[in-house]
């Protein structure tokens, strides 16, 4: 699943109903969609508005992404290796990165699960209601630690 503009809840529900349980997961975060100010990353004006492709309220991350999982039914445990090890083996790197192991670069990211009921929407304007909403705390890499402090992280929006 390329969680993003095009995602609609109200499809995934019916996929999942189904048995179709996604694979891998990412999420579609560019300038488009984080509302960074323009030059860097979202104009402030579309030549076309009726037609621009990513118009819409949704922000996303790869934690929201996770949320929205989730709050479809999926759990922790089947959403984790949706963006880890999943997608590791997809591209031949298993060996590599994508789990915790000997010989395997250690990069990590560490989130917390937000108390609450959470509105999540998507394009549609289709609303599901999450348990709880993931959110970044810090990440490893090679070593060194970055916080999250990004100011295009998705709000969080009581139910």
């Amino acid at each position: 699943v390329g969680h993003g503009s095009h995602f609609s809840y109200r499809l995934a529900k019916k996929a999942i109903a189904a048995g179709i349980v996604p694979n891998t997961l990412g999420a579609d975060i560019h300038g488009y969609n984080t509302h960074v100010p323009a030059p860097a990353g979202t104009p402030d004006e579309h030549e076309d508005e009726e037609n621009h492709p990513f118009a819409g309220q949704a922000k996303f991350s790869l934690v929201q992404a996770m949320s929205s999982m989730m709050a479809l039914g999926l759990t922790l445990e089947q959403v984790v290796p949706m963006v880890t090890s999943n997608p590791a083996k997809m591209i031949g790197l298993s060996d590599t990165v994508g789990s915790l192991k000997v010989g395997v670069d250690a990069d990590v990211s560490v989130i917390t699960t937000k108390p609450g009921r959470y509105i999540l929407r998507d394009n549609e304007n289709t609303e599901v209601v999450a348990d709880g909403l993931m959110q970044p705390l810090f990440c490893l890499r090679a070593g060194v630690r970055h916080d999250a402090v990004a100011s295009i992280l998705p709000e969080a929006v009581a139910a």
